[in-house]
């Protein structure tokens, strides 16, 4: 979630120069966003699977901590909520882009 916290960073930035009456070179992209999706797809699965195999462990009387525990299922949980209202507004993106007229 570190790169989805550098784009927003930098889209702050974008908008920030903007007010100042700056202007920024947009010729360029500097990603794809499908590839950036999936991997943080990717990333939010592998923290859902590392907080369940806590879980397992901490049930199964291992050497896991319940805090630290708790604090990674949270994590896992926000990630992907995260996950979800992006794909939620990617998807009312699409969906007004296709209600438009050509």
């Amino acid at each position: 979630m570190n790169e989805a916290r550098q784009a927003i960073e930098a889209i702050s930035a974008l908008g920030a120069a903007t007010e100042s009456g700056a202007t920024a070179d947009v010729s360029r992209p500097t990603g794809n966003f499908g590839q950036w999706f999936v991997n943080e797809l990717n990333s939010v699965n592998a923290q859902l699977v590392s907080s369940e195999r806590n879980v397992q462990q901490l049930a199964a009387g291992g050497t896991a901590s319940v805090h630290d525990t708790m604090i990674q299922l949270e994590q896992a949980r926000m990630q992907f909520q995260l996950a979800i209202q992006v794909r939620g507004r990617v998807l009312e993106a699409y969906q007004e882009i296709m209600r438009m007229q050509v």
